[in-house]
């Protein structure tokens, strides 16, 4: 999984940063590398989206299209913020560990619940039994 997205961040680079390669979970360029490892794979968040998901009292098909929609935006949103790290990493060395604990840990917490947050409404809607004040 590491080197999944340190190759797919890799190919995303070179129009922001040429002579980037992927080698296994590294990413490296002449001018900067890092090393993907567990903890910035934005698991913890994808299971605190899909544990909210599976606790909410909707039918199982809601629970699905939720959990796997998600994931994939977590997924996607966490190659962004890798590309992102590694450009600040190049261009602005003195704020990567900034950006990369401060801000990229609560970011991506924050960012789980808020994409729970909108299945939920969206999966209320879509569940007669859970709406009040219809009548």
């Amino acid at each position: 999984y590491l080197r999944t997205l340190a190759s797919i961040s890799a190919t995303m680079l070179p129009p922001l940063e040429p002579d980037v390669t992927a080698a296994g979970s590294a990413i490296m360029s002449p001018r900067f590398a890092i090393d993907i490892r567990a903890g910035c794979d934005a698991l913890e968040p994808m299971a605190l989206l899909v544990a909210g998901v599976f606790a909410a009292p909707v039918r199982w098909r809601l629970r699905l299209i939720g959990a796997a929609a998600g994931v994939g935006l977590l997924f996607v949103a966490n190659i962004a913020r890798i590309v992102g790290l590694f450009i600040a990493g190049v261009h602005a060395p003195r704020t990567f560990q900034f950006l990369h604990l401060d801000v990229g840990q609560a970011l991506f917490v924050f960012l789980a619940v808020l994409i729970w947050l909108a299945w939920a409404m969206w999966a209320v809607r879509r569940s007669p039994e859970l709406r009040h004040g219809d009548g």
